[in-house]
């Protein structure tokens, strides 16, 4: 049958959300237009040149939207899940210090609950700050400000460089002046944590995931992340040759990722430790509900204390079996930016 596109992320308090959007439900038309495999993006940048853009959801209905980009919470929800033992959950949509302040109310909410376990749901998060992503490691994992985060690999023309947690911190933007002793004072300092993937989840979000690894048990949980394991810089011509003209900018990839023991060559992406598909379970609950199968998988784990993640395990259990024709919506990755310059402070 035709391609039914499956909705995964609803801002919250925005429009989608108060004319009664929900997570999951299928849309099959933009603009009257039916979606198929290849027109989504085509459908999508029309629509945003229209005043407005009205959607068919599969049980005939037509939701009408403002054709605009809007900007969305970086946190979108942090609770506790179980109080038996004490699990929170936290949602992040991208890495970007516009959320750090929500964060760090939400890490010192944990801390008063006692909070045991904890669940990060990255499976729509296409990355961002690089500073941001080491702000998460340094509040919620057992690490030290000067161990290494990353090792960036250049080619025979560009020299190898590795930075610490403190020194990625370091690159956070103006306005913000977090150090990485005084954000370490705040954090949880957990020894395992929960992360939710999916093929969305890519660039910075692959790189604290793996940047973790040597330190902390990491449990991915989920379906293989998207693949985005190098980083770029920007080089622009100088003022005195463009002049009064546009600059002109090259943003070539110069560096593979890699964490502290070497790891990195993930460009098909990291395979989850206990692999689950969402899409075969619908509908779609909330994010950060307790049905939702990966959160539930995650709870089992937790609650079995004999457990010992080791490999890849695929979850059978179906609540209901997708066919083919849906598919989720896809996110734009955020690359990774590094400067050609090494920091002096490790």
């Amino acid at each position: 049958g035709k391609p039914i596109q499956l909705i995964t992320k609803i801002v919250p308090f925005r429009e989608g959300d108060l004319i009664g959007l929900k997570r999951g439900d299928s849309i099959s038309h933009i603009n009257n237009e039916p979606i198929d495999q290849s027109n989504l993006k085509s459908l999508l940048s029309k629509s945003l040149i229209l005043p407005a853009m009205h959607l068919t959801r599969n049980d005939g209905k037509i939701f009408h939207l403002p054709s605009s980009y809007i900007s969305q919470p970086v946190l979108y929800t942090a609770k506790l899940i179980s109080s038996s033992p004490t699990v929170g959950y936290i949602f992040l949509s991208q890495f970007d210090f516009s959320g750090a302040y929500s964060l760090l109310e939400a890490v010192q909410n944990f801390k008063s609950q006692q909070v045991q376990e904890l669940i990060v749901d990255l499976r729509y998060n296409p990355g961002g700050q690089v500073a941001f992503a080491s702000f998460c490691a340094l509040l919620l994992a057992d690490i030290k400000e000067n161990d290494i985060f990353a090792k960036y690999q250049g080619n025979k023309n560009i020299k190898n460089r590795e930075d610490s947690f403190a020194a990625a911190l370091q690159g956070q933007p103006d306005g913000y002046s977090f150090s990485a002793k005084d954000v370490l004072k705040q954090g949880l300092h957990l020894k395992r944590i929960f992360i939710l993937t999916g093929p969305n989840t890519a660039s910075a979000s692959e790189m604290l995931i793996n940047g973790l690894h040597p330190y902390v048990q990491v449990v991915q949980v989920g379906d293989k992340t998207y693949g985005k394991d190098m980083a770029s810089t920007t080089l622009s011509t100088p003022e005195e040759i463009h002049g009064t003209e546009r600059a002109w900018h090259l943003i070539p990839m110069i560096y593979k990722i890699y964490n502290k023991m070497g790891q990195g060559d993930y460009s098909n992406g990291i395979t989850p430790s206990i692999k689950i598909d969402e899409f075969a379970f619908l509908p779609l609950p909330p994010i950060g509900d307790t049905r939702d199968p990966l959160i539930r998988e995650v709870l089992r784990t937790i609650r079995d204390k004999n457990t010992r993640v080791k490999g890849t395990i695929n979850t059978t259990e179906k609540t209901n079996i997708l066919s083919p024709k849906y598919r989720g919506s896809t996110y734009q990755v955020i690359p990774i930016e590094v400067s050609t310059e090494d920091k002096t402070e490790k």
